[in-house]
């Protein structure tokens, strides 16, 4: 799925993606910052947070090659619904519909996710912000 060949709408995010397990997501944000997440579990409409046991999800940033690791078999790895596309966490990172006319995409402080250099609280410089492109893979 790529959001400017496909559309930058969550509900054609979810027709291309939704069943898909190993996803690969990256996104090029404002300010030129690239950031993204893999996902093991499967992607679904249904409104539901999910856990990862094997603990293999993860969030990144290629701007600051820094990696974000699930604290815990009890964090939430990615949070599924109709309304949103691909989502990391508790709005660790998450991708909203109309991404790239919409400042409405989040990166809060992380809840779910923790730095593997114990530097960074936040993934990107911004809360909220526009996406250029995304593509899951």
């Amino acid at each position: 799925y790529r959001a400017s060949e496909n559309g930058h709408s969550v509900k054609k995010f979810h027709q291309s993606c939704d069943g898909k397990k190993n996803t690969l997501t990256i996104a090029k944000i404002e300010q030129d910052e690239i950031v993204g997440g893999f996902n093991p579990l499967e992607w679904k409409s249904k409104k539901e947070a999910l856990k990862d046991p094997n603990l293999q999800s993860f969030i990144f940033s290629l701007t600051r090659n820094e990696k974000f690791l699930l604290k815990g078999k009890e964090s939430v790895a990615i949070y599924n619904d109709i309304k949103s596309g691909p989502s990391f966490g508790s709005k660790d990172l998450s991708i909203c519909d109309e991404a790239d006319k919409k400042k409405e995409s989040k990166c809060s402080i992380l809840h779910s996710y923790e730095s593997t250099r114990n530097r960074e609280h936040r993934l990107t410089k911004q809360t909220e912000f526009l996406v250029k492109e995304w593509e899951v893979f």
